[in-house]
């Protein structure tokens, strides 16, 4: 089936889903409800329109880190916090918010073709503004690739799209290779429970990785 492939790289990121009272975390990639609420945002969806998950659910998603970037904690209080029932929460709210710094992943998405091409066009001209997990976390590159839509399964597109080597000054030399970790979809592997269902719902599904070496003609100088 068809696969479309983004790009996800900014200064921050952050992908929880098991954030508890007081310590919001982040996975070391990102979740897959994560990146179907950047898709809501650029399709326009509220909080509570949920008829979008149901064909999302039907794709099998990957991500190749790139970058896997330095994580990092915020302690963050704040005042006046909208609680779950609509009022406000007049005490000090104190957190403790991990995130990415200078992260760079590439997430491929195989599903209907149809929706794959919806999603890269609401993805190129969004209706609201786009972020990498939280609202703070905003991207520094497009996200969608060139091309970045193709008949490549899932695996073959992580494995074909370039890894781009940014350099630091005229003495570094491009690596021969590269080796980097995909995570993906699988029927083996470990359970995550990342899988959006409704508000705040989730279903778990299975990831597996590996890790894969780029070839000195996929790595491309920025």
């Amino acid at each position: 089936m068809p696969t479309l492939v983004c790009r996800l790289k900014g200064a921050t990121q952050s992908w929880g889903i098991d954030g508890k009272s007081g310590i919001r975390d982040t996975e070391n990639e990102p979740s897959k409800s994560g990146f179907f609420s950047l898709i809501g945002c650029a399709m326009g969806k509220g909080r509570n329109e949920f008829d979008y998950f149901a064909d999302l659910r039907k794709c099998k998603m990957g991500v190749r880190i790139d970058l896997p970037g330095t994580k990092f904690v915020d302690f963050h209080t704040a005042k006046g916090v909208i609680r779950s029932d609509g009022g406000k929460n007049d005490d000090c709210v104190i957190s403790n918010r991990y995130y990415l710094s200078d992260a760079e992943f590439l997430v491929g998405l195989e599903g209907n073709k149809e929706l794959l091409e919806a999603i890269e066009s609401a993805i190129r001209d969004p209706k609201w503004t786009l972020f990498l997990g939280r609202k703070s976390n905003i991207p520094s590159l497009p996200i969608c690739e060139p091309n970045g839509l193709s008949e490549l399964t899932l695996i073959s597109a992580l494995q074909s799209y370039p890894w781009w080597w940014y350099k630091q000054n005229y003495w570094d030399n491009k690596p021969e290779s590269v080796r980097v970790k995909i995570v993906h979809d699988s029927n083996i592997g470990s359970l995550r429970n990342d899988v959006p269902i409704g508000n705040r719902k989730f279903i778990s599904r299975r990831v597996a990785a590996f890790l894969w070496d780029v070839p000195q003609n996929l790595i491309k100088e920025w």
